[in-house]
C-alpha cells in the first residue's frame, strides 16, 4: 500500500492568488477498511531559541545562571478536505483531485535565524484502530506587498531633521543641522531612493563624509515561557557622499539603489513576525564627536501604486526652494498604467536634472557659488589724470589780503 499527493502546477512557488491543483494518489493491494480520505493544508508560524536567564535557588539559596528555550507556535491556515468517508476502499489503484484558492492575505514563506514559516499539504487514509496512511509535501507560497491595498500617506514628501551642538573641551562651536527629504514612503524592488539632504554647520568641526544606508530589521516573538523577541537585522543598500567644512553649507542628493534580489517579506495574518525598514542618514564629524544620525522609516514592496505620479524635490513649489536645491533628478515611474504613454526615463549614469523630449525651458539654475577666498572687484574711483595732458598756466600766490575774508561790522 502507498499514497502521495502530487501537484499538478507547482513550479517551485505559488504566488497568493494562485489556484493550487493537485490529487492524492492511493494505491492499495486489498480491499482496506477506512474511516475516511482527507487532505490538509495548513500555514503553520514557528519561533524557538534558547536564552541565559539568572534564577534565585532557594535550595542553594543562590543566585544562578540557566538556558531557558523560548518558543512560539501558531496556525495561520488549517483546512481540512474530506475527499471519501467511512466505508470500505478496493483494491486498484485511486486518485481524488483536489483544488484550493490560496488567499492574498497569507503570508509570505519564511526561514530565518529564529523561526519559520511553511506550508504542506498531508493526505490520509484514516484506518480504524491502526496506523495511517500519510503523505506530506511542503511547497513555497510568495505574498506580494501591493501598496494599492495598504492604506496610509504612502505616496506623499515626508521630512525628518536633527541637530547637535559641537562641544570643544568648555566651548560650544555651534551646532550642525541635517535635514532629510523623501519624495514618497513607499517604494518596490529595483526602484532608487532620492535621498535630499541638507546640512548646515555652524561649528569649528568638519562632517567627514555622509553615509546613507537602509536596513531591514525582522522582529520575531515567543510566547512561551514568557513573551520575548529577538530581532535579524540586515543591510539592503547603503551609499556616501563626501561631507561638508566648518562653517559650511551643502546640499545634495544621494541615490539608493534597492536591489532586484533583495527579500521584502509580507507578513501579513503572522503573529509572530513582523518587519520593518530603517533609512539612516549618518553624518560623520571629525574627531572624538559623535555622529548625527536622522532616519526614515519607508515601506518596501512590490507592487507599486497605480499612477503613482513622477517624484518632484520636496520645495520645487516654492523660488526659494528652487535657488536653495543644487542637485536635482527626476525619479523614474515604476508600473504606469498601461492605457497612459509611457514616462520619459533618463539614460542611465545621468545626473542632475533632465528635461524631457518636448518640454520647453530648463529650471531656473542659481549661479555657482564663488570659491573661498575669492578676488574682491577692485573700488569704482575717479579716473587718474593724464600726465601728458595740458594744465593750468602758472600763477603768482595770492596775497594775504586776498587770502582771508573781512567779517561785517556788530
Amino acid at each position: 500500500m502507498s499514497c502521495k499527493i502530487l501537484l499538478d502546477n507547482y513550479t517551485g512557488s505559488y504566488n497568493t492568488g494562485d489556484t493550487i491543483k493537485g490529487r492524492f494518489q492511493v494505491n492499495l493491494n486489498s480491499r482496506k477498511d477506512i474511516r475516511g480520505i482527507k487532505i490538509r493544508i495548513k500555514c503553520k508560524e514557528r519561533t524557538e531559541w534558547t536564552k541565559r536567564e539568572s534564577h534565585y535557588n532557594h535550595r542553594t539559596k543562590k543566585h544562578e545562571s540557566r538556558y531557558v528555550q523560548y518558543t512560539g507556535d501558531n496556525e495561520i491556515l488549517s483546512l481540512e478536505l474530506k475527499m471519501r468517508g467511512e466505508g470500505s476502499i478496493e483494491a486498484g489503484q485511486h486518485t481524488f483531485p483536489f483544488t484550493y484558492f490560496i488567499s492574498p492575505d497569507l503570508p509570505s514563506t519564511y526561514n530565518g535565524s529564529n523561526g519559520s514559516i511553511h506550508y504542506y499539504i498531508k493526505g490520509i487514509v484514516d484506518r480504524p484502530y491502526k496506523f495511517d496512511y500519510e503523505d506530506k509535501v511542503y511547497f513555497s507560497v510568495f505574498s506580494p506587498i501591493d501598496f494599492n491595498v495598504l492604506g496610509g500617506n504612502l505616496q506623499e514628501p515626508k521630512e525628518a531633521g536633527d541637530e547637535k551642538s559641537v562641544c570643544c573641551l568648555c566651548c560650544a562651536s555651534g551646532p550642525v543641522s541635517c535635514d532629510v527629504y523623501l519624495d514618497k514612503y513607499a517604494f518596490v524592488i529595483g526602484e532608487t531612493i532620492n535621498v535630499n539632504i541638507k546640512i548646515l554647520n555652524m561649528s569649528n568641526v568638519s562632517v567627514n563624509v555622509v553615509r546613507v544606508k537602509l536596513t531591514q530589521r525582522v522582529t520575531s516573538r515567543a510566547t512561551h515561557p514568557n513573551s520575548d523577541s529577538r530581532y535579524d537585522t540586515d543591510t539592503v543598500a547603503k551609499n556616501e557622499h563626501s561631507g561638508v567644512g566648518a562653517h559650511g553649507e551643502h546640499e545634495f542628493l544621494v541615490p539608493l539603489e534597492i536591489p532586484r534580489h533583495a527579500q521584502a517579506y509580507n507578513f501579513s495574518s503572522s503573529t509572530l513576525f513582523d518587519v520593518s525598514y530603517k533609512l539612516t542618514v549618518s553624518c560623520e564629524l571629525d574627531g572624538c564627536h559623535s555622529d548625527l544620525d536622522v532616519g526614515h522609516f519607508p515601506k518596501i514592496g512590490h507592487i507599486p501604486h497605480v499612477n503613482q505620479p513622477i517624484t518632484q524635490q520636496p520645495y520645487n513649489e516654492a523660488q526659494q526652494g528652487q535657488e536653495e536645491w543644487e542637485d536635482v533628478d527626476v525619479t523614474v515611474n515604476i508600473g504606469e498604467d498601461v492605457n497612459e504613454p509611457p514616462p520619459y526615463v533618463p539614460p542611465a549614469g545621468t545626473i542632475g536634472f533632465v528635461v524631457p523630449p518636448g518640454a520647453s525651458g530648463a529650471p531656473p539654475y542659481p549661479p555657482e557659488k564663488m570659491p573661498y577666498p575669492y578676488a574682491v572687484p577692485p573700488v569704482p574711483s575717479a579716473p587718474f589724470a593724464d600726465p601728458n595732458a595740458a594744465s593750468a598756466p602758472e600763477m603768482p600766490p595770492p596775497s594775504y589780503g586776498d587770502a582771508t575774508v573781512e567779517k561785517p561790522p556788530k
